[in-house]
């Protein structure tokens, strides 16, 4: 029990540290910056098991990703939501 605690907490801190980077993000206008917050959280929630969350956020980072043409976002994204579709 106490490991899964620590697990819990870390990804609390986890968690918020990618909220504030999709905050300042998202503030300075910078996609590429909020594609990778994005992707962060969506990797947060897999960690936890979470995947409806998990994917949610891959979709929404991989939709930024191909509107700024970020072919290498792109493909890291659809690897990692090819994985959650199994």
């Amino acid at each position: 029990m106490e490991g899964k605690q620590k697990q819990t907490d870390y990804m609390s801190k986890e968690y918020r540290n990618f909220k504030i980077a999709l905050a300042i993000a998202q503030e300075i206008k910078d996609r590429q910056l909020e594609a990778n917050a994005l992707a962060s959280l969506g990797s947060a929630y897999s960690s936890l098991e979470d995947y409806p969350k998990a994917i949610d956020y891959q979709e929404q980072s991989l939709a930024i990703a191909l509107r700024v043409d970020s072919s290498v976002k792109t493909a890291e994204i659809l690897t990692i939501y090819t994985f959650y579709q199994f």
